[in-house]
């Protein structure tokens, strides 16, 4: 049996999950190179102040309290805050998913059962939501930190969205002083309007620039070795980062190499699994 990623809870009844990322950023980046011999450049942590690297072990965390003040957070206390992860992910109701404005949902996850014997009480789950027409509001804790999240049927499956807390959500504050509409102008807005209603499809939108860069980059990853004039040789010879892996996963990789903040991955597979006439055909 897979490893679940959480035991998604109601009542008496414990369905083990697996959550897999149901949306990917395929935006393009790049690394940093000395133009001088094409290494790439490395990240240090170098104090701005005494103008020397500082080793991991020297470091400690601090919380901002105005500019260039911070106070020093002793590990020990950011540890006895951390939540023991336990897996469990507790529904607490269920709601209409209109009531549940959009600014409230973050990243998204597919849920499946991880195996056979589970199988069942998904889906006896997951029909009993489609027919009442309800989205399930869970609590569960990730990564240390208790978080907030719901889950809705989606294409025969079941969809996890992260949820921000009431606090972490800001109020949108007005930027300009009222204006008066006249009746006239109002109507003529509205016929615009009318004119570009249309049914949405997301096949309909693309991203030409994105992907001319990925048509680019993959040109030079078939052509490297082979006279591509876009090609860098690195010190030692072979391009720096494998070609066309400079571009793309490796650049991000480099890129958030440079800072200091821990990223939350929320997938945690990787390979195609179909349930329930959902199927899951490409993760990171």
């Amino acid at each position: 049996m897979a490893t679940p990623s959480f035991f998604l809870t109601l009542g008496v009844l414990t369905i083990p999950v697996k959550a897999e990322a149901a949306a990917r950023d395929k935006t393009i980046s790049f690394r940093n190179l000395h133009n001088k011999c094409g290494s790439t450049m490395s990240s240090q942590s170098l104090c701005v102040a005494c103008q020397e690297v500082v080793p991991k072990d020297q470091q400690v965390r601090g919380y901002p309290l105005g500019r260039d003040q911070f106070v020093k957070i002793d590990p020990k206390q950011i540890d006895a805050l951390d939540v023991e992860n336990t897996k469990a992910m507790e529904i607490r109701a269920f709601v209409p998913m209109k009531d549940v404005d959009a600014v409230y949902l973050g990243a998204s996850s597919f849920l499946h059962p991880v195996d056979q014997p589970a199988a069942k009480a998904f889906e006896l789950l997951r029909q009993a939501m489609a027919k009442r027409d309800r989205a399930a509001i869970v609590q569960y804790v990730s990564s240390s930190r208790e978080k907030l999240g719901l889950i809705r049927v989606y294409d025969g499956c079941l969809m996890l969205h992260e949820m921000f807390y009431e606090d972490e959500v800001r109020e949108a504050e007005a930027k300009t002083k009222p204006v008066t509409v006249a009746p006239q102008e109002l109507e003529l807005a509205l016929k615009l309007v009318k004119a570009a209603e249309g049914k949405f499809e997301i096949s309909g939108y693309t991203d030409p620039p994105g992907a001319a860069r990925a048509d680019r980059r993959g040109a030079a990853g078939g052509s490297a070795g082979a006279g591509d004039p876009g090609a860098v040789e690195a010190p030692g010879g072979g391009r720096p980062d494998g070609g066309a892996r400079g571009v793309g996963r490796a650049g991000r990789e480099g890129e958030e190499a440079a800072g200091e903040d821990e990223g939350e991955g929320q997938a945690e597979g990787r390979g195609g699994v179909a349930v329930g006439g959902c199927g899951v055909s490409e993760h990171r």
